[in-house]
């Protein structure tokens, strides 16, 4: 799949990641105060969705870049 997301997309989208050792998950990366947990590989915003009870993984920086246009945060540099 084109343009996965990743670390390092995140990383240059202006996400910083918080290490958490002793939590699950132990990375989350943080940007405007939204978190982005990482499963394993498979990449989450929990707390705007789970609020919402929307359950739903974010695959592409594309999907994430939508999101992020929708909620009105302005745009990701991806």
């Amino acid at each position: 799949m084109r343009n996965r997301i990743t670390d390092k997309r995140l990383e240059k989208a202006g996400f910083v990641l918080k290490e958490q050792p002793y939590e699950t998950p132990d990375q989350v990366w943080v940007k405007d105060e939204v978190e982005i947990w990482d499963f394993n590989g498979e990449y989450w915003i929990v707390d705007a969705l789970d609020q919402g009870n929307i359950n739903v993984e974010f695959k592409t920086m594309a999907q994430l870049s939508r999101f992020w246009d929708a909620c009105s945060m302005g745009s990701l540099s991806i």
